[in-house]
Order: structure tokens, then C-alpha cells, then sequence
């Protein structure tokens, strides 16, 4: 364990400090998902209110699920860079596991997801969202949060590891974030997709995470959305973590 640990730990210092030192990434985790929250407020916000919809209250908790969609696009982006910098031989070549190198980029992306987490409830805040005053709740929500980093993580790294390219890894990942995002309750109710498309929008990972953090934000508990989410969750981190172990080991 100290032989994983150890070598994770320094790795997600200088994960850390490379998003610091490059301002582009912390813009793409904080400023984009930002951007989109203020741009959906201005569209909807006055229309949801005469249908009796708290709209700042409905798409905080969606926002954050996008920060977290944004970043497992940024883990895929790190690794792809790391690969063209030719660090990963570097590691693979010293006596480190590979769960080290997982756990370093899920360690920062923990750190980059939530900044970017604080920096959207901050803004939520300021126009009328209301977190949990109920600590069960808001450790739900963090809970919830911190899960949904990690497998994203883990998930990005495997793409980045698959593509060897950062810029192959944008071009994979977004189209795929954005039709997650599109096709689920994250921006309106499910009930107002078409018949035919409103099952797709129920059981979308998306929209599950969405649900079940907007009930830690009203103080309750929405065991279906909870169970879906982690169902989705531990059944992507596991396929994700197998085939991110075999890929080190093939091409180590």
C-alpha cells in the first residue's frame, strides 16, 4: 500500500501544480461550466418562474454535474498531454504500480472538481440556490460529488490512455458530454422530453446524478436516484479500472 501511495501522492502534487501553472485548465474546469449555468438562467429562469419552478435551485446541482463531466474530460486531456511528453514511460519504467498513477489523477481531479464545484455553489449562492443546512444532507452531496469525480477520472484517464493525443481526447469526449447533458433532466424536467425519448432521459447516469443531488439540496432522500447513480457508477468504475489495467499492462 505505502508502495502505491507514496508515489500517487507526489504525482498529485504535480498534477496540482501544472493546473496552477496553466491557467487554460483551470478556465476549462471553472469558467466554461460557469459560462453555460449564467447562459441557461438567462434563457429559463423567467419562464420556469411563471410555471412555479425555482430554476437557480433546479440547475446548480445539474451545473455540478457538469463541472464533474468537464472534469473527466480535463483527466483525459492530462494524460494525453503526459503520453506526448513522453512522462508515462518515465513512470511505467520506475518501480511504481499503475494504481499509482490512477490514484494521482483521480487525487487531483478530486481537487479540480471540487474547486470548481465551490466556484458554481458560490455563484449559485449568489442568485438564490440554497445548499443543505442539514449535515446529512451535505455530506450526501459531497459524497455524491466525490464519487462522480473519481469514476470521470478514471474514465477520462482510460480515453487519454487509449488516444495517446490530447486534442483526439476533446474531440471524443465532448460530443459525448454534451449529448449526456442534452438528453437528461439536468436542464429542464424529464417530463417535458417526448414520450419516446423520456425513458433514455430517466435513466441517464445524468440525470440520476442530478436528481439525487437535488434532494440533498431540499434535506431528502431520493433513493432512486441514489441507487441508480451508484449503480452506474461502481458499474462504469469497475469496467473502466479492468481495462485501464490492462492497457498499462500491455503496453508497459
Amino acid at each position: 500500500m505505502t508502495g502505491v501511495v507514496r508515489p500517487a501522492a507526489v504525482l498529485a502534487g504535480r498534477h496540482v501544480r501544472l493546473m496552477v501553472r496553466y491557467p487554460m485548465v483551470l478556465v476549462s474546469a471553472i469558467v466554461m461550466p460557469l459560462m453555460v449555468m449564467l447562459l441557461f438562467l438567462a434563457l429559463f429562469d423567467k419562464l420556469s418562474g411563471q410555471r412555479g419552478l425555482d430554476y437557480v435551485q433546479w440547475v446548480t446541482p445539474a451545473m455540478v454535474v457538469q463541472a464533474v463531466l468537464f472534469t473527466g474530460m480535463g483527466a483525459a486531456f492530462g494524460i494525453g498531454m503526459d503520453i506526448r511528453a513522453g512522462l508515462l514511460d518515465r513512470w511505467r519504467s520506475m518501480p511504481m504500480p499503475w494504481a499509482g498513477i490512477v490514484l494521482a489523477r483521480v487525487g487531483a481531479d478530486l481537487v479540480r472538481g471540487f474547486a470548481s464545484i465551490v466556484v458554481i455553489v458560490g455563484c449559485g449562492a449568489a442568485l438564490g440556490f440554497r445548499l443543505p443546512a442539514d449535515l446529512p444532507a451535505l455530506l450526501q452531496f459531497v459524497a455524491v460529488c466525490a464519487v462522480l469525480i473519481a469514476v470521470l477520472s478514471v474514465g477520462g484517464g482510460l480515453v487519454g490512455l487509449r488516444t495517446g493525443d490530447p486534442e483526439a481526447t476533446t474531440a471524443v469526449i465532448l460530443p459525448l458530454v454534451m449529448l449526456s447533458l442534452m438528453v437528461s433532466s439536468a436542464f429542464v424536467p424529464a417530463s417535458n422530453f417526448p414520450s419516446w425519448l423520456r425513458p433514455v432521459a430517466q435513466v441517464n447516469p445524468v440525470s440520476l446524478a442530478s436528481e439525487a443531488l437535488r434532494a440533498a439540496t431540499d434535506a431528502s432522500v431520493n433513493g432512486a436516484a441514489l441507487l441508480g447513480t451508484a449503480a452506474w457508477a461502481v458499474g462504469l468504475g469497475v469496467l473502466w479500472l479492468v481495462f485501464t489495467a490492462r492497457r498499462y499492462r500491455r503496453d508497459g
